[in-house]
């Protein structure tokens, strides 16, 4: 087998494993948005008894609200970085790669607030759909910036 069809079969398993990651992500994701506002809201509660406990937070429903959206950012935060992975597997100019990962993870906000309107007790919010795609282009941006440093370190060694 040559270098190059070693190199094509280590790109292909690459392509898998990555793709396999995203959608194990996004399956998270949708299971967590499949819960009853009960189950959800019943997740948040402990963590905001935990914060209220040591003092850090303010009103019950501030609290709330912040644990709330902090887990839409650290979801979509990682999907970004995931979807950047897997997007960087293919031979895209960094801007597509960059983009089609915001853009994707975007779409897949909408597509899960879209699921929440016919799980009992929640809703789809708009509001989300743009935390999410911010806590997508976090995840992109560190994945990028990532992987630039060490390219940069590794080609001046």
């Amino acid at each position: 087998m040559t270098k190059f069809n070693k190199y094509i079969m280590r790109l292909k398993h690459q392509q898998v494993v990555r793709a396999g990651l995203v959608l194990f992500w996004t399956a998270a994701i949708f299971m967590l948005s499949s819960e009853p506002a009960s189950e959800s809201s019943a997740r948040s509660g402990r963590l905001i008894e935990i914060i209220d406990s040591s003092d850090l937070a303010g009103s019950d429903s501030i609290s709330t609200f912040l644990i709330r959206k902090s887990a839409h950012i650290f979801m979509f935060f990682v999907l970004g970085a995931l979807l950047y992975l897997l997007m960087k597997s293919f031979k895209l100019s960094r801007n597509k790669r960059i983009g089609f990962s915001i853009l994707i993870a975007a779409i897949y906000g909408v597509v899960d607030e879209l699921h929440q309107t016919f799980v009992p007790g929640r809703s789809g919010e708009l509001r989300d759909v743009a935390i999410d795609t911010i806590g997508a282009s976090l995840g992109v941006a560190l994945c990028y910036n990532i992987i630039w440093l060490r390219e940069r370190r590794e080609h001046k060694i």
